[in-house]
């Protein structure tokens, strides 16, 4: 415990580090994966998705641990990152394992080219240039083009795209099979690995938190987990 207690600290300095040397339009992120759940542990130039420490992991980072990525490889780089505020982003993550590969963390950085984007269409309209075809999106396809990570502050915004809000909404009452297949969906893409996740569930679902364990394990029996 000691040990990946010194690596996480490690880390941290690394996210503080990276943050002011690269300048205001990186933010670098160092999501913690414990016993507790995974959650947001440092955070720099935050600006740029508004999020703090204890926010969620992403739809991304969920699905690939929950596919073992990290076990076959180092990292991911530059796929697409979406935000409340539409910027123009690009991610990177870097798994952070100990010494026996376990993954013990997620050091991303999100870099904003917002600005950059904006002059060059400035320059080329003075220029008298037709920007739309010159700035659009490579259309080559990629090893990452499916990859586009969903920056959220909280882990209802992280429900929210997986399950359709209109399904949770307060007037609408769902039957005890609607439940059971909300937790299996969430189950399935690694949300009850977040931090303050069963609570979160339970509020939206409108049932105590003793209910959504038993969902759980119901769904768990039923994928014949034991």
């Amino acid at each position: 415990m000691k040990i990946r207690e010194n690596y996480i600290e490690q880390y941290k300095r690394m996210v503080r580090f990276l943050g002011m040397a690269l300048g205001d339009n990186y933010e670098v992120v160092l999501h913690i994966l414990s016993d507790e759940g995974f959650y947001i542990g440092e955070i720099i130039n935050n600006h740029i998705s508004g999020r703090d420490e204890g926010a969620p992991l992403t739809n991304l980072a969920l699905e690939k641990i929950r596919q073992g990525h990290y076990r076959d490889h180092e990292y991911i780089i530059n796929y697409k990152v979406s935000v409340k505020n539409n910027k123009t982003i690009s991610g990177s993550t870097f798994y952070v394992k100990d010494d026996d590969g376990e993954l013990i963390g997620l050091l991303c950085i999100n870099a904003d080219y917002s600005k950059y984007k904006s002059i060059a269409q400035e320059v080329l309209h003075l220029m008298n240039i037709n920007a739309e075809n010159l700035l659009e999106d490579d259309k080559e396809e990629t090893q990452n083009d499916n990859f586009v990570e969903v920056l959220s502050s909280d882990i209802e915004e992280v429900i929210s795209d997986i399950i359709d809000p209109e399904l949770l909404d307060n007037r609408v009452t769902l039957s005890k099979e609607a439940r059971l297949d909300i937790v299996r969906q969430l189950d399935q893409k690694g949300v009850f690995q977040l931090k303050g996740s069963i609570g979160k569930v339970a509020d939206l679902l409108k049932v105590s938190e003793p209910s959504v364990y038993r969902y759980l394990q119901e769904v768990n029996k039923t994928n014949g987990v034991k």
